[in-house]
C-alpha cells in the first residue's frame, strides 16, 4: 500500500484543503502523515480538526526542506511513498491510478502522472500532460527523460521506498532540487511508469516574489545537477550532448533572472560553460533534445 506524506511550514490556508483531497480518494491510502515542521501560524488548528483520520508527527527542530521530505519519508510504513505539498492537491483517483501502475509494473521503482496547475483561487491554469507521453521508460532512456527537460513533477509521484533508501534519500546539500536529483538517481534502478489521466493539481504563482527571493538557491542547485549529478550516474556521449545542449539553456535562464548578471554568478557561469562545450556538441544535444520530444508527443 502507499504512504502519503504532507510536509508543512506556515501554509494553514491550504493545509487543510490538501488533507481532505486524501481522505476523499477513490481508494484509501494505507496512511496520511503531516510532518508539522515548527509552524508560526495557525497550523495546529488547522489540524486539530482532522485528529483520528491522519497521523501528524513533528522533528525535533525546524528543518530544512529537503531534511524535513527525508524526515517525513522515515516515519511512512508503506512500501511506496507519495508526497505532496501543503498548497497542492490530489485529485480523487490519485492513489487509486498508482495503486494499479505498482501492480501493473513489477519492475517499476517510480509512478508519475500528469498534473494541473492551478492558481491561488483553484481554478485550472494549464494542463501538463504532453510532456508525459512515454507510458513506460527504461534506463537509460527515463535517465536522458530527465535531462532534456522531462521533469517528474513534485506534485505527482509516488517512489519504492526501498529505492529510494538505496540512494541515500532526498540529498540535504540541496535548497530546491533535491527531488530531481532523485529522479535522476532513481532512473538506473528500475523503470519509470507514467499515468495516463491526471492525478494531481500544483499551486503556482500565488505567492508573488517568491523566485527572485529563491534565485540564487536555484542557480546553485541547477549549477550542481549539470556539473555533479548528472556526470556521476552517466556520462558517454549522448549525456554529454544532452547536457551540454541543456546547460546552454539554463545558462540563457541565469543572465535573464538574475539582476546581477554575470557579476553575482561569474563562477558558475564560467564552470556551465565548460560542460556548455563546443558548438557541434551543443548542436547535436539540440537534435537530440528534438528527436527525443518527438518520441515522446502522443
Amino acid at each position: 500500500m502507499i504512504s502519503i506524506g504532507i510536509p508543512t511550514y506556515n501554509q494553514a490556508d491550504t493545509l487543510g484543503a490538501t488533507i481532505e483531497s486524501f481522505i476523499n480518494q477513490s481508494v484509501k491510502p494505507l496512511e496520511i502523515v503531516v510532518s508539522e515542521n515548527w509552524c508560526t501560524d495557525h497550523t495546529q488548528e488547522v489540524l486539530k480538526d482532522f485528529e483520528g483520520k491522519i497521523k501528524v508527527v513533528r522533528p525535533e527542530r525546524h528543518l530544512s526542506m529537503m531534511e524535513n521530505w527525508n524526515f517525513l519519508v522515515s516515519q511512512l510504513q508503506g512500501d511506496w511513498f507519495s508526497l505532496m505539498s501543503s498548497d497542492d492537491l490530489a485529485l480523487p483517483n490519485f492513489v487509486e491510478d498508482i495503486l494499479a501502475g505498482i501492480n501493473e509494473h513489477a519492475d517499476a521503482v517510480l509512478i508519475r502522472g500528469p498534473h494541473e496547475t492551478i492558481d491561488a483561487e483553484g481554478a485550472v491554469i494549464s494542463i501538463r500532460g504532453s510532456q508525459f507521453a512515454a507510458r513506460k521508460r527504461a534506463f537509460p532512456s527515463n535517465f536522458y527523460e530527465q535531462i532534456r527537460g522531462t521533469k517528474t513533477s513534485f506534485a505527482a509521484f509516488s517512489v519504492k521506498k526501498s529505492s529510494f533508501t538505496s540512494v541515500g534519500g532526498f540529498d540535504e546539500s540541496f535548497i530546491y532540487a533535491g527531488d530531481y536529483a532523485l529522479w535522476l538517481k532513481l532512473s538506473p534502478l528500475g523503470s519509470f511508469v507514467t499515468l495516463p489521466k491526471r492525478i494531481s493539481q500544483y499551486r503556482s504563482d500565488y505567492r508573488p516574489g517568491i523566485t527572485t527571493a529563491r534565485m540564487r538557491a536555484f542557480i546553485a542547485d541547477k549549477a550542481r545537477l549539470r556539473l555533479e549529478v548528472i556526470p556521476s550516474i552517466r556520462n558517454d556521449f549522448t549525456t554529454k550532448c544532452m547536457n551540454a545542449a541543456t546547460t546552454s539553456k539554463s545558462l540563457r535562464w541565469i543572465l535573464n533572472n538574475s539582476d546581477e548578471k554575470e557579476n553575482e554568478f561569474k563562477e558558475v557561469i564560467a564552470q556551465l560553460k565548460k560542460i556548455e562545450g563546443n558548438l557541434v556538441e551543443r548542436l547535436i544535444g539540440d537534435l537530440l533534445n528534438k528527436l527525443y520530444r518527438i518520441r515522446t508527443m502522443k
